[in-house]
């Protein structure tokens, strides 16, 4: 009884997330990006699951089966959920980034550690990735995050108020009708969810390539 509301809630959310995946008409470049250029260097806070060897294998299934060549794969060494931006390299200096790191050494002890439910696989305009769920422990480390940056950053990121977690396993390289991916994405839906234990984030310095991340841990925080 007690795990009802949470299957109930990842129902609706991951139908939501499918319903949104294939209402577009197409999907599109995830690379064309004027504000994210080859080379250019990002703070991030990441959900990183290294030694989930279980989430590992579901991807690779995933990526075996949708490879093509409008897609990039992600690397399952890199696999990882946005929590937020903190900031570009050119948009804050190392003292603020240290700050960011006290502060949030002190303000993840109110987290608190949760399980998280990731699959079925799904995608938006940019990107093939798995819904996750529940959402309240998601927001409620996004909001804790975000405070602390807005609280030592002389110029901290807008908040996004759309924020939709999920754990990408492919990006699109150019422009595809939907007709063609929803079809290899439909049966993969059915491969098992993957349960999973979240207990801290990643302060990470993510470097954009030309058609790739890189992502380099700074530290980890517990919660």
């Amino acid at each position: 009884m007690t795990n009802a509301p949470q299957a109930s809630q990842m129902v609706d959310e991951s139908h939501r997330d499918w319903t949104a995946f294939t209402s577009l008409d197409n999907m599109s470049n995830h690379w064309d990006r004027a504000a994210w250029w080859p080379g250019r260097q990002g703070y991030y806070w990441y959900l990183t699951f290294d030694e989930d060897t279980e989430l590992r294998s579901v991807a690779e299934r995933c990526q075996n089966a949708i490879q093509a060549p409008y897609f990039d794969l992600v690397p399952l060494s890199h696999l990882h959920l946005t929590i937020s931006r903190i900031g570009f390299d050119d948009e804050l200096d190392q003292d603020e980034l240290d700050a960011v790191a006290v502060a949030a050494g002190n303000a993840c002890q109110f987290i608190g550690s949760f399980d998280m439910t990731i699959g079925p696989l799904a995608g938006s305009s940019g990107a093939i990735s798995f819904s996750v769920s529940p959402l309240a422990p998601l927001l409620k480390a996004k909001e804790i995050l975000d405070e602390v940056s807005a609280q030592v950053l002389s110029n901290p990121q807008p908040v996004k108020t759309n924020f939709r977690p999920h754990v990408g396993i492919a990006y699109c390289n150019t422009t595809v009708p939907m007709d063609k991916v929803a079809p290899i994405i439909r049966p993969l839906r059915n491969l098992p969810r993957v349960q999973t234990r979240i207990t801290g984030a990643n302060l990470v310095r993510l470097i954009r390539g030309e058609q790739s991340y890189r992502w380099l841990s700074l530290g980890w925080f517990q919660f």
